[in-house]
């Protein structure tokens, strides 16, 4: 169902709000500074603590095309993640799923969420154990097949990101837009691709480079797929496992969401958390294939899921391979040996070029 947005951060965070939201009183709200390594947006946030610290605990998103690069690179002028809220359609997702946002409001000329404090909850740097990485793919295919072909998708109104903005996004034309301002992400940008180019083979460079310069190609063979709602951003700072049995699985950061073929989220996750998976690749995009076909049944087939799995993973070496190329020279957040170190980003861009040149028959 519909949810209204609070007129300002002040009134969302008002002890009677608070109260009206948990359904028990809150005589007392506390607004403490908090920041996170793990936000590379440019958003703030607070944590909020209630009733002296013995009532729930949140944490407040704020974030504005003004200060958020990733909102200005999708052209996020709507603030998709709230607008997801706002339209009910997190209200529709599986049961395993916890979004953990409980309220928005305007913020001046922006916008910020109230969510639960999730954070213990969250996964360590660290390898996932089997049943938590079955845990994470299993989800993702519930979620892709509760939006299967929805045409609740194509509403304007929920402002979901494009193909083409998500894989321009991380692009260089992006990193040198944003390259002057405050944010240490988008100069890494650029020194990432510029690596790229020289740690993969000329025929896997030529085509990235060509699809950095124009998606376009890519998007269109993509758009012939049936496609879901895709959260976009499956990486280990955005997931975690609530207490219970069998637990839910935390998904935060809605602000890559889109309507894609299902292999776009699984690139991204399979990107993003390479150095955490217990088993292969190819041994996790298996297992996501089996619970993807359980939740569509009939309407699972081999004729589409082969090219749209091979142009995801295009897609993904399109969104990362700068990142890979950074963690290759253990440049960028340096792996610990016992997750592989460096080398296992080297073997990384081996894989994905590989991906790369099995999508080109697709374009």
């Amino acid at each position: 169902m519909p949810h209204e947005l609070y007129s300002s951060i002040d009134e969302m965070l008002a002890p009677a709000t608070l109260s009206a939201l948990e359904g028990r009183p809150i005589h007392y709200v506390r607004c403490l500074p908090f920041s996170t390594n793990d936000s590379a947006s440019g958003s703030a946030f607070l944590k909020i603590e209630t009733n002296g610290g013995g009532g729930t605990k949140y944490i407040v998103k704020r974030t504005s095309l003004a200060v958020d690069w990733i909102m200005r690179g999708t052209e996020d002028t709507l603030c998709r993640s709230v607008r997801l809220w706002q339209y009910g359609l997190l209200d529709r997702l599986p049961a395993a799923i916890d979004h953990a946002i409980v309220a928005c409001a305007q913020d001046g000329e922006g916008w910020a969420m109230l969510m639960r404090d999730v954070g213990p909850a969250l996964v360590p740097f660290a390898r996932f154990s089997q049943d938590l990485n079955e845990r994470f793919l299993t989800t993702m295919a519930q979620l892709h097949g509760a939006f299967w072909q929805a045409s609740e998708l194509d509403n304007p109104r929920l402002g979901l990101s494009t193909l083409r903005q998500l894989y321009t996004v991380l692009s260089p034309h992006t990193g040198h837009r944003e390259a002057g301002g405050s944010n240490p992400i988008p100069p890494l940008i650029l020194k990432g691709w510029d690596l790229f180019e020289t740690l993969v083979a000329e025929d896997v460079a030529g085509i990235i480079h060509n699809l950095l310069d124009d998606p376009q190609p890519l998007c269109a063979a993509l758009g012939r797929y049936p496609h879901t709602l895709v959260h976009g951003d499956w990486r280990h700072t955005n997931l975690g496992r609530l207490p219970g049995e069998p637990g839910q699985v935390a998904l935060l950061d809605w602000q890559f969401a889109t309507a894609a073929p299902p292999a776009v989220d699984l690139a991204r996750y399979l990107a993003q958390n390479s150095a955490f998976l217990p088993i292969g690749k190819e041994e996790s995009i298996e297992l996501y294939r089996r619970q993807l076909a359980q939740e569509l049944g009939a309407g699972y087939d081999e004729r589409w899921w082969r090219p749209q799995l091979e142009l995801g993973l295009l897609g993904g070496l399109l969104m990362f391979g700068w990142d890979i190329a950074l963690d290759s020279i253990a440049e960028w957040g340096e792996l610990p040996q016992e997750l592989g170190g460096p080398g296992h980003w080297r073997n990384d861009l081996a894989w994905w070029s590989e991906q790369t040149r099995r999508a080109v028959k697709w374009l």
